[in-house]
């Protein structure tokens, strides 16, 4: 999923164009780093503070996201994927899917992009 968000990130530098909605900011770090505070998981998004508590909301009233409370405060809550939907995540890039075999073709347009994005 890191690769789908880098590959976005070069067009939005080459197109000055924001590509990368802070839904996908918020799943795609959760997938790659799991449960992240709130403060932490907002500094993480392109969005301003009220967009991210309402994306926040909806992706947790949707059930894509669950909440906990800190152990050590109880005050601080940490969001991750409900595992139905890191699930649904891995499938999509596993296999002869049609996203995975466009993501892990040595030969595909992302994979050129990728490669001219490390080589940078």
């Amino acid at each position: 999923m890191d690769a789908v968000v880098k590959v976005l990130g070069e067009l939005e530098g080459r197109l000055k164009a924001r590509l990368i909605t802070g839904e996908l900011e918020i799943i795609s770090w959760l997938y790659t780093h799991g449960a992240t505070s709130s403060r932490a998981l907002s500094e993480r998004t392109k969005v301003s503070n009220a967009n991210y508590q309402m994306i926040l909301r909806r992706l947790k009233d949707e059930g894509v996201l669950v909440v906990q409370s800190g152990e050590d405060d109880r005050r601080v809550r940490h969001y991750d994927l409900a595992p139905h939907v890191r699930q649904q995540i891995v499938s999509a890039f596993s296999g002869d899917t049609p996203l995975a075999v466009v993501m892990n073709g040595a030969h595909s347009p992302w994979a050129r992009v990728l490669q001219m994005s490390t080589r940078a």
